[in-house]
């Protein structure tokens, strides 16, 4: 009995010496530990001439293998855990459900359902462009409307059932491969292509019961934007005639993820909309200081050189970003 007490004390001692040591060694590399840190926490018990450690022999061998399996999560989120930041929350369905609850009596059962049609359209958007790592940006008002009200505690896009659209953009050598999929959408999705313009880079989703004036119903909107253009360091978006910094807005940066429905989904488990690098600056330059304060009696306020107004100095890239910046910009072209 007594020895069975000893061996349980010992399995216990073995395994907080061995978790103490995985996680002294997983902080300082900030990434999983190697095959050759397990030898060394062994190495370091095995050599040891202190006869308590030297009972754990037996009992490293045997936990080992269960504790790396328990820590090989925990150690991916260690970076996250040690700068400060939260771990990036992935959108499911139930949680954008929730969304529609809360506004359910808000509009009638069509216009609702045309929003979710609409955020399964954008949803398969992004998995199509994904494919070749190209961003798909969410834009203009939906931008304006998630930087407001300050949606970041929601991992889901709050699509609201009120609102007549929702702007997404894509790089101008990505536009055309929207416009290719019309008939892809049209048969999965019973949605139309209209108003597409090549040369203005622009085109709208709309279902095809649905009147065509704008604002009749629900939409989704398609802008493409040129880089580097009119001049280095600008980013242009022709139908809006809107010219941006590119420090404001280059490179994309992942904002939130779409509707995740399971392990039966079919899907990646991350999938994102993108935002612009410094979505304030941008904000700002494009919609004014008070960008924050909505005006409805005056509609919109919008600037046609939207840089400069302030200038976008106060955020700088990391490695990381300097890199994704070089690959959306030179890449899958």
């Amino acid at each position: 009995m007594m020895r069975g007490r000893k061996v349980l004390e010992a399995v216990k001692s073995c395994q907080e010496v061995v978790e103490g040591e995985m996680i002294v060694l997983v902080k300082k590399q900030h990434n999983p530990p190697k095959t050759s840190h397990y030898l060394k926490i062994r190495r370091a018990i095995y050599g040891a001439s202190n006869s308590k450690v030297r009972i754990l022999k037996v009992c490293i061998i045997l936990l080992l293998p269960f504790i790396i399996v328990k820590y090989m999560k925990t150690i991916q989120e260690l970076p996250a855990i040690s700068s400060g930041m939260k771990k990036p929350l992935v959108c499911t369905s139930d949680i954008a459900q929730q969304s529609y609850d809360e506004q359910a009596g808000l509009a009638d059962e069509r216009q609702i359902q045309k929003v979710k049609e609409a955020e399964a359209l954008v949803a398969y958007i992004v998995e199509k462009l994904d494919a070749i790592n190209a961003p798909v940006l969410l834009a203009f008002g939906s931008l304006l409307y998630e930087y407001r009200n300050n949606t970041d505690a929601n991992p889901c896009i709050n699509y609201r059932v009120t609102d007549k659209d929702l702007d997404i953009g894509l790089m101008e050598r990505h536009f055309h491969i929207v416009s290719d999929m019309r008939y892809e959408i049209a048969e999965r999705f019973d949605w139309d292509v209209e108003g597409l313009n090549s040369k203005k880079m622009i085109l709208f989703l709309t279902p095809r019961d649905q009147n065509k004036t704008l604002g009749a119903g629900f939409q989704v909107d398609v802008y493409g934007f040129k880089t580097n253009y009119p001049e280095k360091g600008l980013v242009y978006f022709p139908w809006e005639d809107a010219t941006y910094g590119m420090d404001s807005m280059m490179p994309l940066v992942k904002h939130k993820t779409i509707a995740y429905h399971g392990q039966d989904d079919g899907r990646k488990k991350d999938l994102y909309l993108y935002k612009p690098f410094n979505t304030s600056c941008y904000l700002e330059n494009f919609y004014g200081s008070d960008f924050m304060t909505p005006h409805l009696t005056k509609g919109y306020f919008m600037r046609k050189q939207a840089f400069g107004h302030p200038t976008c100095e106060n955020k700088k890239m990391s490695e990381y970003e300097v890199a994704e910046l070089e690959r959306q910009l030179h890449k899958n072209k």
